[in-house]
């Protein structure tokens, strides 16, 4: 298993988000390599100027981390700290998982806990080029099976209308 730790700060506040990543091909430091690059390419659009993706580390026998230090870039008010896009990982068996993707502007929210259906459109896309990305760099990201042995990857990804919440990944 190789668990993918995003640490992020989120207006100040420091948060972690966790997803699988494997791959046959590249090492350890070429996967965190790609997931960056990737990231700095698709998601970064998504994400307000107060969150910044501070580093990558994959965990395992030898854990391994990659300092990023990269701002999003869209405009706007931030969200509260704690508030997420909640991206919804599908896989072809059905099983899904939930990433809680900090960065999220109070303007797509309306007040209403909310994302306006643009943004819904716009962070699924980017998202979804992101993992189109990382497929072609040769990482695979996984969804862990409930036999704890077993991967099935993840086939897309789909931003949920209601915002997330990150209580328990949110650093006080």
């Amino acid at each position: 298993m190789t668990t993918l730790v995003w640490n992020w700060t989120n207006d100040g506040k420091t948060a972690a988000s966790v997803m699988d990543a494997a791959s046959s091909t590249l090492t350890d430091a070429q996967i965190l390599t790609e997931v960056r690059d990737a990231y700095q390419l698709h998601l970064r659009d998504i994400q307000v100027s107060t969150t910044v993706l501070q580093s990558l580390t994959l965990l395992g026998p030898t854990p391994l981390s990659l300092a990023v230090v990269n701002a999003g870039t869209l405009s706007g008010q931030p969200s509260p700290p704690n508030s997420c896009y909640l991206v919804d990982k599908n896989a072809a068996s059905g099983r899904r998982g939930r990433w809680f993707l900090p960065g999220l502007a109070e303007d797509d929210t309306f007040g209403t806990g909310l994302i306006g259906t643009a943004r819904i459109a716009a962070v699924t896309a980017a998202c979804n080029d992101f993992l189109t990305e990382c497929n072609g760099g040769l990482v695979a990201l996984r969804i862990e099976r409930s036999d704890g042995v077993t991967f099935d990857p993840i086939t897309s990804f789909t931003c949920q209308a209601l915002i997330g919440v990150q209580r328990r990944r949110l650093g006080r």
